[in-house]
């Protein structure tokens, strides 16, 4: 079973791509104003996410990291996204 879980939906149907332990998970969004790359991870037994956001059509993983962390810090966070 995969621990990771990655979905696209655009003008077709939607795709799906899993990750598992070993190998994570990448997924990018891109347009020709900037791109977002979220990459989530185990480590330690503990799931972690890196979001990075870039200028353009950059491809990952150019771009500055706005967060790294542990996805239960992000989700527990009562910051918004924005003053991350």
């Amino acid at each position: 079973m995969a621990t990771f879980r990655g979905m696209v939906k655009g003008n077709r149907k939607a795709a799906t791509r899993n990750g598992s332990k070993k190998s994570g998970i990448n997924v990018t969004a891109q347009s020709w104003g900037g791109s977002v790359q979220i990459r989530m991870y185990e480590k330690n037994g503990e799931i972690m996410c890196e979001i990075t956001a870039g200028e353009g059509s950059q491809p990952y993983p150019k771009g500055t990291i706005i967060y790294n962390g542990s996805l239960n810090n992000l989700l527990r966070s009562d910051k918004d996204v924005e003053s991350i």
